[in-house]
This record gives C-alpha cells, sequence and structure tokens, in this order.
C-alpha cells in the first residue's frame, strides 16, 4: 500500500520541579501618627512606602470605608501594581469631619499574599480663635455718657471659622445692663489666619456696678469668655454758699462775688454751664429785676477738682417793698425802705438729675446823698465795713435834733446857722453833699426865699408851748 504512517514515539522524558510561595509585600511605616493637631474641615496628605519583596508581580487594592466611619481617610491610588523587587509610595488623605480623637485603620488586600493593614491615629480640633484684650473695662462712667471699647478676634487655626458673641450679666450687675451693651459685628465668618475688631458700646441709663461676661462662640470649637466691667454713677457738684445774702446793695451799681464749686466725683470731665447772663424775677412791665454775670459762663470739672467761680450782681429795678428798717416808712429804695430782691441761680451739671444753683438776696436802694453843715475835715469818714450800707448814711449827722424834726431817712435837717451878723457883712458856710452809691447825680443848690425856717418856727413854738404849761402849774 502506499502512504506513509505515524506513531507517537516516546523520545526522552523531562521532570519539571520548582517551589512557589505567597507574594511579600512591606508597609513603611505600618503605624501613621500625625504630631500636628488637625482642623475640621482641612484636608491633610501623607506618604507611605510599599514594597514587594518577592520575585512576582503583585496587584495591590485598598480597601474603601464610607467617609463617616473614618473621617475621610483614603489612599491614592486605590489600585496599584507591583513588579518583583519593586518599591513604590502612595498618598494617604486625611479630612477630618468632627472633632476628637482620630484613630483609623485601612486594610489592603494583597493579590497572591497576605493581607495588610495600616493604623493612622491623630487628634482633630475645631476652629480656633484667639482674644487680644484681656478684659473689657470701661472704668468710671457718667450715666447717659456711652463708652466704647475694641475687642479683637483672632482666627489661629487653619480653617474659617464661624463665630457669634453673646452677653451674659454676672449676678448683682444692675438691671438693664445687657440691653445697654451693642456689639457690632456680633457674629461673622473669620478666614483662616485672619482678624476682625469688634466695636463694644456701653450707653448706661441708670447707675450702676457692671459686671458682665462675653461669650464668644465658635461653630465646632471651644468658647472664650472675657470679663466685662464698668462703674456707672451720676455727676455731683457742690457749691460752696448756696444762700448768699448781699446786704444792702444800689441800684444800678456792679457787685462782684467769688463763691466755690467742688467736683464731688472722680469723673474725669464734669462739664457745667451757668444760666443766662440776664435773670431772676421779674417787675411787673416784664423786666428783669436783676444781672448776673459771670467770668466763667460754662466749662468742666476734673476728678475731686475745686473751682472758683466770680459773677458780679447788678440790680436793675428797687425790686419789692418790704424792707423797713426799724419800722420806719419813706419812698422805695431809700435807706428806711430799701426795696427786696431775691433770685435763683441755676447750674446745669450735665447728667446730674438733682438741681444745683444758688440763691441771692439783697436789699436794694436808689441814691442815697447826704447833706452836712461843715466842712470835709469836720464831718467823720464813712469806715470801710459800713460802706454801701444804711449805717453809712448816719455818719456825721446830728443826733440831738428831736424825733419828729427827723425826715424817713433818718437825716437830720441841715441847717446853716450865721448866728449874730453885723450888717451889710459877708458871711459864708459851707454845705457839704455825700453820695454813698456809685450812682452819678446831678444837684443843684438855690435859695428859696428869705425868712425863719419852718422847722425852726416848729421848734419856737414847742418851747412857748412848754413855757405856758410851766407858768400856769407855777400859779
Amino acid at each position: 500500500r502506499g502512504g506513509a504512517g505515524y506513531e507517537d514515539v516516546l523520545m526522552a522524558t523531562v521532570t519539571l520541579s520548582g517551589e512557589g510561595g505567597k507574594v511579600v509585600v512591606e508597609l513603611e511605616p505600618p503605624v501613621l501618627v500625625l504630631s500636628q493637631r488637625l482642623s475640621v474641615g482641612r484636608t491633610y496628605q501623607r506618604t507611605v512606602a510599599v514594597t514587594n519583596r518577592s520575585q512576582g508581580p503583585t496587584v495591590l487594592r485598598w480597601e474603601e470605608f464610607p467617609d463617616v466611619l473614618y473621617q475621610a481617610v483614603k489612599v491614592t491610588p486605590q489600585t496599584l501594581t507591583l513588579q518583583p523587587m519593586e518599591r513604590r509610595e502612595v498618598r494617604v488623605e486625611v479630612a477630618p469631619k468632627r472633632v476628637g480623637p482620630l484613630e483609623a485603620s485601612l486594610a489592603c488586600e494583597v493579590e497572591n499574599g497576605s493581607r495588610l493593614a495600616f493604623a493612622l491615629f491623630s487628634d482633630v480640633s475645631g476652629p480656633q480663635l484667639k482674644l487680644k484684650e484681656a478684659n473689657v473695662d470701661f472704668g468710671l462712667m457718667r450715666v447717659g455718657d456711652r463708652g466704647k471699647r475694641t475687642l479683637t478676634i483672632t482666627n489661629v487655626c487653619d480653617v474659617m471659622a464661624r463665630w457669634s458673641l453673646a452677653v451674659e450679666e454676672e449676678e448683682g450687675t444692675g438691671e438693664g445692663t445687657k440691653e445697654a451693651i451693642t456689639l457690632s459685628p456680633d457674629h461673622g465668618l473669620l478666614d483662616a489666619n485672619r482678624t476682625v475688631s469688634v466695636k463694644v458700646s456701653y450707653a448706661p441709663t441708670s447707675p450702676s456696678r457692671t459686671r458682665a461676661t462675653l461669650i464668644c462662640h465658635t461653630e465646632g470649637g471651644s468658647p472664650l469668655y472675657i470679663s466685662l466691667r464698668g462703674e456707672v454713677i451720676y455727676p455731683s457738684v457742690s457749691i460752696s454758699d448756696v444762700d448768699m445774702d448781699l446786704g444792702t446793695i444800689f441800684l444800678a451799681v456792679p457787685v462782684t462775688k467769688r463763691i466755690f464749686m467742688r467736683n464731688r466725683t472722680l469723673l474725669p470731665r464734669t462739664r457745667y454751664s451757668w444760666a443766662s447772663a440776664s435773670g431772676g424775677p421779674m417787675t411787673e412791665s416784664g423786666s428783669p429785676m436783676i444781672r448776673i454775670t459771670f467770668k466763667v459762663v460754662e466749662g468742666a470739672l476734673g476728678p475731686n477738682e475745686t473751682a472758683p467761680v466770680d459773677f458780679t450782681v447788678e440790680a436793675l429795678s428797687l425790686g419789692d417793698g418790704g424792707g423797713n428798717i426799724g419800722g420806719g416808712e419813706g419812698e422805695l429804695g431809700s435807706a428806711s425802705n430799701p426795696g427786696l430782691m431775691e433770685a435763683l441761680v441755676p447750674l446745669d451739671i450735665e447728667g446730674m438729675p438733682q438741681p444745683a444753683g444758688f440763691s441771692v438776696r439783697a436789699r436794694v436802694m436808689g441814691l442815697a446823698v447826704t447833706y452836712h453843715a461843715g466842712t470835709l475835715a469836720t464831718v467823720p469818714s464813712v469806715p470801710d465795713d459800713v460802706k454801701g450800707t444804711p449805717a453809712a448814711l448816719l455818719i456825721g449827722v446830728k443826733t440831738d435834733w428831736p424825733e419828729e424834726l427827723l425826715g424817713p431817712d433818718t437825716d437830720a435837717p441841715c441847717v446853716l446857722d450865721f448866728g449874730t451878723c453885723a450888717s451889710l457883712t459877708k458871711h459864708s458856710r459851707t454845705i457839704l453833699l455825700r453820695n454813698h452809691t456809685g450812682i452819678a447825680s446831678a444837684f443843684t443848690v438855690h435859695a428859696e426865699g428869705f425868712g425863719v425856717a419852718s422847722h425852726e418856727i416848729l421848734l419856737a413854738e414847742q418851747q412857748r408851748q412848754a413855757a405856758a404849761s410851766a407858768h400856769s402849774h407855777t400859779q
């Protein structure tokens, strides 16, 4: 038959032998400790090394867990191929989501090898703020004033912080303290490493010992506390002479006086203002009776300061009747019937609820002129302590005249007695006129007639009646 035949023939026998094992992969470091404090909302990265210590390739697959369990800890890349004896670095990303200790463990499946795992430890803190000021102290304040201070808040962490301020009154502080404090702004968002200034205003409406606490709340972080304090009082000013008696003054003649006022508190500036220059009671015609002019109308007193107050009082009218001296009668403004002047002088102390000021009163006399017979050398001078008073009108006046011959101003009749004179001979006597006021006055002297003076006639008649009465008694 044609064709070739085939058959299997065993030519040789080969024996194959070998030794196999699991893939060995090393993780360095096996425990990752983050020494820094982590902040919520930030992402942090670290690297770990993986090395294939085997002669064959392998594939690594990192497990993936819900973020809520491990605070968003993951490895990139999640799947990695390693050749024999190859070393690679992988990135570990940490994105904390809550404040507290961070402990995470991630597993890695190794193809043809044992499962790997590494642990991560750290501490997560919330946003951190810092207050520059140790406290907010408004010091000593006046009721009605507005104190202003500045509070500086700094974000010292590397994430944005949401903050808000609140006021909490302490026990024993005055009512309404919380409502009197204004914060601007009182909340906001603060970027990492940024600073915000908060204006703190305090406008108290009543005296109080202010004690409160400012609380700075941070979302996700710890609150901060700062003390707020202040002492609120009313101004208090006293006057050395609140009831001033000027004695007797003369119409339109200014009188200058000095009193003192004192700041009874330690307030830095207590502002004051005296009333307008013209004031006091009004006459029936509507014009003021008195003009008071202050050298310094307004100003400010320092802590516990005492300051002089110089002012001038001028009577513009004779005032009211009723100042009769000794029960005498006479024309209003005369020595026996001076006018009465009384006025209240108000002092405005800013913020002081109690009224302040002083009262002033005086007896007002008009023009006062006395007449005396004699020369300047024969008339006694007026002592300084009685100048401008009714007593000055009696200086140099004869007192041996009968009471019924004295006028209402207690002035004796002025008599020019020439005695016995020879005819056709010139004789002279001197009349002295004394103006006891600062009021300028014109005068005219003239003779009304000749003959015996009426008072001499009256005196002679009295002597005649006395002689007749004595004669009748002898009979």
